[in-house]
């Protein structure tokens, strides 16, 4: 009597309408956000699992799923026949079908949990029963819990079959994939259903090799670039550069490394010498202000050349390069070099 009554109202259209455009994905944020505050409880954060759940927040949730417009319309024969005028759980059995195995897009995941807690409800009520027989749509969740690597999505999947569990026929039906039922010692369903083989379940397909990360860094000296036979000149910058490990010996080593750039400034300028300096500077431990002093002296065109160079294997010679470079301002050497020295 009272369904006729809400069905002539048009309180049921109204209903079964709002559930399927946009209710059925509210009920999964609902229920979710209500499943992990029974696990966190913390009053301190109800604000944030309202906002969380669109509103529908329950504040004294027993881990008792909440009731599904969609399983209440299925328990009368009537609602049965509005069901199947309206085709919504087609509809949904289409939607399983074809995002069954979705992984990334969370929209779409959410619109899958929503159509599995549908046809999960419709399935938990005798009348719902033949729904399920005729599409065969719970072979296609039993996939989804066996072999979906979306441990939330694969969650609710095995908690929609024990919803379909709750009958004799969906006992039936469940049996013949492989989960058993638990029953009472009356041989009544109670809603509980395992896999034969657990693994099934439990397991999670491999997850798809990662790609080697790319290298953190660009320096010369990571292409293991060997110096070739320098000559006296070369050697003498390179061994003045070690000499600055040492506290002891940085100053005499710094006046030394100016006193040389005065005298031939293009040496400073060739490529051997700097990967030289770096490859220094990777193998011992200069202190920090070492290590700014012979960046800052070198210079930073001089890095740049280098590892074009390394890296591009062509251009201009080093020569010509060097001999374009004379004219360039050397104030930097040339100023105040017991200041510079004096820095260590």
């Amino acid at each position: 009597m009272g369904f006729h009554y809400l069905t002539e109202i048009g309180y049921i259209d109204q209903e079964i309408d709002d559930w399927f455009h946009g209710r059925n994905e509210e009920f999964v944020r609902s229920l979710e956000s209500n499943y992990e505050r029974s696990v966190n409880r913390d009053d301190e954060d109800v604000d944030r699992y309202l906002i969380q759940s669109g509103g529908f927040l329950l504040r004294s949730f027993t881990g008792i799923v909440p009731l599904h417009f969609y399983g209440e319309l299925t328990k009368t024969a009537e609602g049965c026949c509005i069901l199947q005028e309206k085709g919504h759980f087609e509809e949904f059995s289409r939607f399983i079908v074809a995002w069954k195995h979705e992984t990334e897009d969370m929209e779409t995941i959410l619109k899958l949990k929503s159509c599995l807690w549908a046809i999960g409800n419709i399935g938990a009520n005798d009348g719902g029963v033949p729904f399920l027989e005729k599409s065969g749509i719970v072979k296609e969740i039993v996939t989804i819990a066996e072999e979906s690597s979306v441990i939330s999505l694969k969650g609710t999947a095995f908690f929609v079959l024990g919803l379909i569990a709750g009958t004799t026929k969906g006992v039936k039906l469940l049996d013949e994939l492989g989960w058993d039922c638990v029953m009472t010692t009356m041989g009544n369903p109670t809603g509980l259903c395992v896999p034969r083989d657990p693994a099934k379940f439990l397991s999670l397909p491999p997850s798809p090799p990662t790609p080697p990360p790319e290298p953190l860094s660009r320096n010369p000296t990571d292409l293991n670039v060997e110096l070739p036979p320098l000559d006296a000149l070369d050697e003498e910058i390179l061994e003045t550069v070690r000499d600055m490990i040492s506290v002891v010996h940085a100053k005499e080593a710094t006046r030394t490394l100016i006193r040389l750039k005065q005298q031939h400034p293009a040496r400073f300028k060739r490529k051997f010498v700097w990967l030289g300096m770096l490859q220094c500077l990777e193998k011992w431990t200069y202190p920090l202000a070492v290590r700014r002093f012979l960046f800052e002296f070198f210079g930073q065109k001089g890095m740049i050349r280098a590892i074009g160079r390394v890296e591009g294997n062509g251009g201009e010679s080093e020569e010509a390069e060097d001999s374009s470079d004379d004219d360039e301002d050397e104030s930097e050497v040339e100023r105040k070099p017991a200041e510079i020295a004096g820095r260590f």
